[in-house]
């Protein structure tokens, strides 16, 4: 089975940057959610909750929930399967613009332990979906929004210019972008345009 792309391996410490590890599929966690029908089934149901949650809603105003149920459904399935099929940005650098407590994070997280639960997975078993999210606990909780650093210029306002380290999807036609392309990334909502939806290059915003 391939390795996930994504970082983090059990058996190193909790306190290692996330940067450094790599996660080992799962492929039992994965039969016990109940493969792809039951993890999106999941999800459904928590993204429910969050959009009616009252400290979690804000966090997605104007974004679809079915959006972010894709996006979640396949950067879960790329960890628990090994299969590359996530492109969108590592957790960090998703949650850059969002302050989030300790509190908060355990609150989102209560919010998933229930929804499996009500789908039929064991305690034990949900408990090992909160250690996956625990591994980027450190790069998600924070004080204060900061400032990603790019390969290239700032623009103005909340619009960054950045060329891609990495290969994903523009969040608004969807297009593939490829490594070397340049992208204006949004620093408060995550959100990255590719060049066709909003041109870009070296200097900025063409």
């Amino acid at each position: 089975m391939s390795e996930s792309r994504l970082p983090v391996s059990r058996s190193e410490e909790h306190n290692s940057t996330p940067r450094a590890r790599r996660l080992d599929p799962d492929p039992e966690l994965w039969e016990a959610i109940g493969g792809r029908s039951g993890l999106r089934s999941v999800l459904q149901d928590f993204y429910t909750q969050v959009y009616s949650d009252s400290q979690l809603a804000p966090f997605f105003e104007g974004v679809r929930q079915d959006y972010v149920v894709d996006k979640q459904f396949s950067f879960l399935r790329s960890i628990l399967t090994g299969e590359r099929n996530y492109f969108g940005n590592h957790p960090r650098k998703a949650h850059s613009w969002m302050v989030i407590s300790p509190e908060l994070f355990d609150h989102r997280e209560d919010l998933l332990e229930t929804s499996l639960i009500r789908h039929g997975v064991t305690k034990v078993m949900a408990l090992r979906v909160r250690r996956i999210d625990d591994v980027f606990r450190k790069a998600i909780i924070k004080k204060e929004p900061f400032r990603l650093k790019g390969r290239g210029p700032a623009m103005d306002g909340e619009l960054q210019a950045m060329r891609m380290d990495v290969g994903i999807l523009c969040d608004f036609c969807e297009a593939e972008v490829t490594v070397g392309d340049w992208v204006s990334y949004h620093t408060r909502t995550g959100k990255t345009w590719c060049s066709d939806c909003r041109p870009v290059g070296p200097r900025g915003i063409a």
